[in-house]
């Protein structure tokens, strides 16, 4: 009996809603159909379609004939530029009105409210008066009077003069209300924080360096720089966490909070120190291009190590991701990886 009920409801609203699609489609297809009809039968009709006796094309041709396709581009020009400005404004507008406070904003929006009771067809009139009599335009004087202001003029095809944008802001304010704030925020911590070369060389890839624990990316997303020089180099603007003892690693945090590791050579912690002078210390603040470690890469390559640079973003478990550069030759405080 349920089931019953359920079908029988489904099938009058199913019932309702087609007769209110074709209630809605009714115009069209009375404009359609009318257009086949000649002028003097489509004017003594009386029949509720007007379904021509005799189908003729004459209308149709007429309507994109060379004499009235200006006024068919006025119509495209003045709906894609009506379109622009609603998108636009009402965007604006109403983005305000659904995310800030402030004064007379229950004012406004008691106007926004009130202008929707007034149908467009009562401000035909005022309208034209208003822009009939615009000052200086048209012929007309300092008190708008003696000529035609902005009428039979082509501008008007681009004024925005409808009550129709403020039920736009209604609708588009209504709509930034319904969505959680925390999309903005969100939005707002996605950054782009670009990583210089901390030397001149050659950009490879993590995975090329010849450490295991480095490549593998246990300690952070990164790039490597086969050096050129012996000159290491801050790729960014930050602090110095740490300078290991052996000099041959310097830890920096930048102003955005990315945390790196400079790893000059491979295993060369062995060396004690040994061909590294380090220019910075702990809790320095550095610049990019601002020197950090001089090293010998001969006498290091001669003692039989790898003088690798590899550069590691060692917090990147808390970004989106850590983009590489494309390999290839590279020059200190060119952008390396960039951080999102």
């Amino acid at each position: 009996m349920k089931k019953t009920g359920k079908i029988l409801v489904r099938a009058v609203w199913l019932v309702f809603m087609s007769a209110v699609a074709l209630i809605m489609l009714f115009p069209l297809i009375y404009s359609v159909l009318g257009g086949f009809n000649t002028k003097t039968e489509f004017t003594s009709l009386s029949r509720i379609l007007p379904i021509p006796t005799k189908w003729v094309m004459s209308n149709y041709i007429f309507a994109f004939s060379t004499s009235a396709i200006k006024p068919l581009i006025n119509t495209f020009m003045r709906t894609a530029w009506y379109t622009v400005i609603v998108l636009v404004m009402s965007t604006l507008v109403g983005y305000v009105m659904a995310r800030y406070e402030f004064r007379f904003k229950k004012t406004f929006f008691a106007i926004i409210i009130a202008a929707q009771v007034i149908p467009s067809v009562l401000t035909l009139i005022p309208t034209f008066v208003m822009v009939s009599n615009i000052p200086l335009v048209g012929g007309n004087n300092i008190l708008g009077q003696g000529g035609q202001g902005l009428y039979n003029n082509q501008l008007m095809l681009y004024l925005p003069l409808s009550w129709g944008y403020l039920l736009w802001v209604f609708l588009f304010m209504q709509s930034m209300k319904s969505l959680p704030i925390a999309f903005e925020e969100a939005a707002e911590l996605v950054r782009k924080v670009e990583i210089a070369s901390p030397a001149e060389g050659q950009l490879i890839g993590l995975g090329q360096v010849k450490d295991e624990t480095l490549a593998s990316g246990i300690l952070g997303k990164g790039a490597a720089v086969v050096p050129a020089s012996g000159s290491v180099v801050s790729p960014v603007n930050g602090r110095v966490l740490s300078v290991f003892p052996t000099r041959h690693a310097v830890g920096i945090v930048d102003e955005n909070g990315v945390e790196l590791l400079i790893h000059i050579g491979i295993d060369t912690v062995k060396l004690e120190g040994k061909y590294f002078t380090a220019h910075v210390k702990e809790g320095d603040m550095v610049k990019i291009g601002d020197l950090l470690v001089e090293f010998d890469p001969k006498a290091v390559m001669a003692e039989g190590y790898d003088t690798t640079i590899t550069l590691l973003i060692t917090n990147s478990q808390e970004f989106l991701d850590v983009l590489p550069a494309k390999a290839g030759p590279i020059k200190a405080g060119q952008t390396i990886l960039t951080v999102v």
